[in-house]
């Protein structure tokens, strides 16, 4: 069967852009499949600042606040938070976390070599895998409180801070684990600084408010608005 070039759909920049924004739910939040369903649709929700999260799933769920994102990983379940693309810290659908462990195990190795210093042999790893099965057969623990059963069962070699991190070490085990706008809160005030990248007309500026007034409420406190340069430093 073939094609013809005028059966290949031709999309605009436009076109593109609001495809998106109806998938990420940014256009109209969405009213149905809550924080799971939001969540699968992004195909993961980024969550190295989990205060960042709540307010990604916020903006997206209607009549969702910060507690949503809680309530769906620590009562509902039907969330997870572990290491998902990039190797970064997600937020993925329970349902489908054995796809996604499928996938991402798929995903060739970095070309970059591992230092020598930071290496661990195939004796190593079978002690870690080792070590992490037992310290969670009948418990449930945080991979920085991992960090010490790991290095009880397996050995100190395990706990060494040689693996970069966001402004940091994490420990030798860890590699064996598969995975402009800015807000300031103090107290209930939230400060929200902008910095546009078009120019505001009326409607933007009417949008800005409306999206900023909503945060104040996915985030419960009151923000304040301001409209300037973004200075901020290094961030995840």
């Amino acid at each position: 069967m073939s094609f013809l070039a005028s059966d290949v759909p031709r999309l605009t920049w436009a076109d593109v852009c609001a495809m998106r924004l109806r998938r990420h739910a940014l256009d109209v939040p969405a009213r149905e499949g809550g924080v799971a369903g939001v969540v699968a649709d992004m195909a993961g929700l980024h969550a190295q600042v989990m205060s960042a999260a709540e307010l990604g799933v916020g903006l997206r769920l209607a009549g969702a606040t910060r507690v949503a994102l809680r309530e769906a990983l620590w009562v509902e379940r039907s969330v997870v938070k572990t290491f998902g693309p990039r190797g970064t810290v997600h937020v993925l659908p329970s349902r489908d976390l054995h796809l996604w462990t499928a996938a991402l195990a798929a995903v060739p190795a970095p070309g970059v070599a591992v230092p020598p210093e930071m290496r661990m042999t195939p004796d190593q790893v079978e002690a870690v895998l080792e070590a992490v099965g037992d310290a969670l057969k009948d418990a449930e623990l945080t991979v920085d409180e991992l960090t010490g059963e790991v290095v009880a069962r397996a050995g100190a070699w395990a706990g060494d801070l040689v693996m970069p991190a966001f402004q940091g070490m994490w420990p030798r085990w860890r590699q064996v684990v598969a995975g402009l706008w800015h807000q300031r809160r103090s107290g209930r005030r939230i400060a929200v600084t902008v910095e546009p990248l078009v120019r505001l007309d009326a409607s933007r500026s009417a949008g800005l408010e409306r999206a900023v007034e909503r945060v104040g409420e996915v985030l419960e406190g009151v923000p304040e608005l301001t409209i300037g340069e973004v200075t901020v430093g290094g961030h995840a």
